[in-house]
């Protein structure tokens, strides 16, 4: 299931778990 955090931010939950997409892991 993916999340819409804002406008270009999307977060990804998967088996109860939040994934990270790339495109954040550069911002943090």
């Amino acid at each position: 299931m993916r999340i819409t955090v804002f406008p270009g931010c999307e977060l990804d939950c998967v088996a109860g778990y939040w994934t990270v997409p790339e495109s954040l892991s550069l911002v943090s």
